[in-house]
């Protein structure tokens, strides 16, 4: 029975926008053998019954209610998921119906393995950053340009998503810019809010643009803050990000979700020769001051990480 499962806890919750590089830090720390990862289970076509909304919101008592408790369900081999929702062809759809979810085979699978804490990679969390810091729970959060996610938004043909927020539209002018880029600072605005207030204990921000620069001082630095000090563990996943990272391709031309086969460092910046001067004067006016803010606080180039400066 699964809610007789005497429970793990959670390693940390890897979070950031969608197209942010959630994935790939995900299978990187899923290489701990201890871990069994969990990947956006508050997904809302798919996830767990009873979420909302994409990226639930820290203001709405509904909201922060269902967190809560999903997370304690998760935690002890009680949750549930939503079989029905979502954009599905038939078979599909009866197979959800027989079977469960993706998210759901995969939580059922987990509780069944011989591990000792949950890795949740869940972008759709990251207005809720505030509140994992309250429970303790180290949170990573992937943070990239608003620019660049736009463009890899685009390749996948996906819509740009603006009815997350409410009372958003694309219009006008650089219409798309300025909403992906009001979007992006209203998804982080409570962690800004949160790191002003309390510090950034509990929380490791990784900046895409950089994290490549110097990947083992990287990894060195991201499993001192979560405690991983045996040797072979943090050997899996600096193996496993220089060996994801370090490949030819650029600049992706297929709608293909992930490429980790790539070479990152290029990839990270390659965004920019896509953007033209005026978008990147209206991303820079909305949300320059935020993206400071946070390269502040990313690893420097010691391998060590920053503190707020105010």
């Amino acid at each position: 029975m699964l809610g007789s499962h005497r429970g793990k806890e959670i390693l940390c919750v890897i979070t950031g926008m969608h197209r942010s590089g959630t994935t790939w830090m995900g299978r990187a720390l899923e290489c701990l053998d201890f871990v069994s990862a969990l990947h956006e289970p508050f997904n809302f076509r798919h996830g767990l019954a009873g979420v909302s909304r994409w990226y639930p919101r820290l203001d709405d008592v509904q909201d922060v209610l269902h967190f809560n408790r999903a997370l304690d369900e998760i935690r002890f081999g009680n949750a549930r998921f939503r079989r029905l929702g979502g954009h599905s062809t038939l078979h599909r759809l009866l197979g959800r119906l027989v079977v469960g979810s993706r998210q759901e085979r995969e939580y059922k699978a987990s509780l069944k393995q011989n591990t000792t804490k949950f890795l949740l990679k869940e972008p759709f969390l990251l207005r809720m950053a505030p509140l994992l810091v309250d429970r303790g729970i180290p949170v990573v959060v992937m943070i990239r340009h608003p620019a660049a996610i736009l463009n890899s938004i685009k390749r996948m043909n996906w819509p740009v998503g603006v009815d997350v927020i409410d009372g958003l539209r694309i219009e006008g002018e650089y219409g798309e810019v300025k909403a992906m880029a009001q979007m992006w600072h209203e998804l982080h605005k409570p962690l800004i809010e949160c790191l002003k207030l309390r510090g950034a204990e509990g929380v490791f921000i990784v900046d895409h643009e950089s994290v490549f620069d110097d990947l083992p001082k990287f990894c060195g630095a991201l499993l001192d803050f979560l405690g991983v000090a045996e040797l072979s563990q943090r050997q899996k996943v600096l193996s496993y990000v220089q060996e994801t990272s370090s490949g030819d391709l650029i600049q992706p031309v297929d709608s293909a979700q992930h490429h980790l086969t790539r070479n990152s460092r290029a990839l990270s910046v390659a965004w920019r020769e896509y953007t033209d001067k005026g978008a990147m004067a209206v991303f820079e006016g909305i949300v320059g001051t935020d993206l400071a803010f946070f390269r502040n606080l990313a690893m420097n180039k010691d391998g060590e990480r920053v503190s707020i400066k105010g």
